[in-house]
């Protein structure tokens, strides 16, 4: 049988051990919850960036069903805006969260190509939404014409395109473009178009010689 020992040095060096661990082992719970805590700061604005992103993706689903092209495309600038300002910070805090870094890096990569893609389906409906925009995409012309200055113009219907012979592109009905006499595309080429949309005399156009000459 263990008898108690009433020594108050014991007792008090007893006491003293207790309280060393105690002390340690709050320390322990103080750095935890101050690494959760910086955590939190970095990924719930992430988190809030994705939501916001959500909820304009959802708001372009209705106008799509709408076929309100020009609210689809007040969608896209707003989630390329969300999007982008996610990236900053992922960039410039994320690392201090790798998990986390990882995880959104992913996100804002998956929702660079939902925009890429709604674009582009906004642009097939409805092109003059781009005017001023530099836009890439491909169509098949179905008109040829010969220009004063020696060029090409490619048509296919109100969207023309303008290049000196080195422009590869396609058409959504709507498209031409122009090329040098040294071009061989014909009607039955696509061709790659890369360039600032203007509306000239009621069309769409893209002049490819002002990108080669600048």
């Amino acid at each position: 049988m263990t008898k108690k020992t009433n020594n108050p040095i014991s007792r008090t060096a007893a006491l003293i051990n207790n309280s060393k661990a105690i002390r340690g082992l709050k320390g322990v719970f103080v750095v935890f919850f101050a690494i959760i805590t910086i955590f939190g700061l970095v990924t719930f604005p992430q988190f809030l960036f994705e939501e916001s992103f959500q909820c304009g993706q959802f708001g372009t689903w209705a106008a799509i069903s709408a076929k309100n092209w020009p609210l689809v495309m007040e969608g896209v600038e707003i989630m390329t805006e969300i999007n982008e300002l996610s990236k900053k910070v992922n960039r410039t805090a994320g690392w201090i969260n790798p998990l986390s870094n990882l995880s959104y890096r992913s996100y804002t990569k998956a929702s660079d190509y939902y925009i890429k893609a709604l674009s582009a389906r906004v642009f097939a409906n409805d092109p003059s939404l781009f005017i001023g925009r530099k836009v890439t995409f491909s169509f098949t012309p179905n008109k040829t014409e010969n220009l004063a200055n020696g060029n090409f113009r490619f048509s296919n219907g109100r969207l023309s395109v303008i290049s000196d012979g080195r422009l590869s592109a396609i058409s959504n009905g709507r498209l031409s473009a122009i090329s040098d006499a040294t071009s061989r595309v014909n009607t039955s080429n696509k061709i790659s178009v890369t360039g600032i949309l203007q509306e000239k005399n009621g069309r769409l156009e893209i002049d490819m010689t002002k990108n080669h000459n600048n």
